[in-house]
């Protein structure tokens, strides 16, 4: 039961830190609007509100109906599933508990434009380093210079992780290959 608070508690602050910052975008003018393809952003690491232009390029997504203008995109085709969100929220919840749409609309919200945010961001990175592929290291910078650092600190452990494991899937593939093949 601790361990489920504890859980709560996090994604309680996650949620506080998000709604935070999307307001202090809005307040800015640096909400994505369903025609727009750009968002405003830190531009540096220090809190001090100074916010550049992220540019999404248009290629995130194509509006398949409009063929006059692909690179607008809709607000739909930004959003994150909601049957996914929805899975998500209830294993973060008791089973008891009950989720109000407008809740998981609001999340799903949130989570979709804290990805486009931070993914911009993790592309400009990747840009100025002359690389046209964002690696894990370039979302967790990308945090790190949107004053998300308790993000980026979580998201940093979890990718090491991940990296750990994998490369121990890998050696343990290719070791059983080569007895195979010997």
């Amino acid at each position: 039961m601790q361990n489920l608070n504890k859980q709560n508690n996090g994604l309680d602050e996650m949620l506080a830190i998000l709604e935070e910052k999307l307001v202090e975008q809005q307040e800015r003018g640096g909400v994505m609007l369903e025609n727009s393809s750009k968002i405003f952003s830190m531009t540096n690491g220090a809190g001090t509100g100074k916010f550049g232009l992220l540019d999404f390029g248009g290629d995130l997504s194509l509006n398949g109906k409009d063929k006059e203008s692909p690179t607008e995109l809709r607000i739909k085709d930004r959003l994150l599933p909601l049957a996914n969100v929805s899975k998500i929220m209830k294993a973060s919840v008791p089973e008891v508990a009950k989720i109000s749409k407008e809740a998981k609309a609001l999340v799903q919200q949130s989570a979709s434009e804290f990805i486009a945010i931070v993914t911009a961001k993790a592309k400009d990175i990747a840009a100025q380093e002359s690389r046209k592929a964002v690696n894990g290291d370039d979302l967790v910078r990308a945090m790190d210079d949107l004053d998300l650092s308790c993000f980026s600190e979580i998201t940093a452990k979890y990718f090491e992780q991940y990296k750990k494991t994998t490369n121990t899937y890998a050696s343990l593939y290719f070791d059983q290959k080569r007895e195979f093949y010997k």
